[in-house]
């Protein structure tokens, strides 16, 4: 099976398919494709920060300007929030956010 494309626009080719088997699907004959790619690299883990309501900084879990109440969210969504990194604690740059 080989997929082109992305979202509603996507297509499938490989065998025919029963008529039975998928209401409302044409197919058309075709050779079978198969192209599997399988990444080596691990999936990273996101990078979690610190973020007050109404605060500018975002910050590490161990810095003094964290409380109890205070919600955790990845460093990706601080950024795009506008939060920068606190200087008096070891948060992580934003260089840290992976795609």
């Amino acid at each position: 099976m080989q997929i082109v494309g992305a979202g509603t626009q996507a297509e499938v080719y490989g065998p025919p398919l029963p008529s039975d088997m998928v209401e409302g699907t044409s197919v058309q004959p075709s050779s079978i494709v198969v192209r599997i790619e399988e990444s080596t690299e691990p999936t990273p883990e996101p990078v979690y920060v610190y973020c007050n309501t109404g605060g500018r900084n975002y910050h590490s879990q161990e810095c003094k300007y964290v409380y109890e109440h205070t919600p955790r969210v990845t460093l990706r969504k601080a950024v795009e929030a506008s939060y920068t990194k606190c200087p008096y604690c070891n948060a992580p740059d934003s260089s840290a956010i992976f795609d």
